[in-house]
């Protein structure tokens, strides 16, 4: 069974140190969010969080459209210090995504 392409095609995502920090915030947030609702972490966050904590800038397609999903979602909470940074991160994985 092949993999499929949207979880095997790998791409590069430049992200500032502002805009990092931010996704990885709202990424352990959530993670948290299913440890306190004794759930499972899904496999792709653990790996983006991963990926980020070892200066790894690529990411899959379906890993950068979950990414989009949380950022634009209600279910993390970004200050509004940080929202520029938010922005700036979905342009980047959008245009990766493309």
């Amino acid at each position: 069974m092949s993999t499929p392409p949207q979880e095997a095609d790998s791409r590069t995502v430049d992200l500032s140190r502002e805009e990092r920090w931010v996704v990885h915030h709202a990424l352990v947030q959530r993670a948290d969010t299913y440890l306190e609702d004794e759930r499972t972490i899904p496999a792709w966050l653990v790996q983006v969080v991963e990926s980020i904590e070892a200066d790894d800038d690529t990411i899959t397609v379906r890993q950068g459209q979950k990414l989009i999903s949380l950022l634009r979602g209600d279910r993390v909470s970004i200050p509004d210090a940080d929202q520029e940074a938010v922005d700036g991160a979905l342009v980047e994985l959008e245009a990766a995504l493309v």
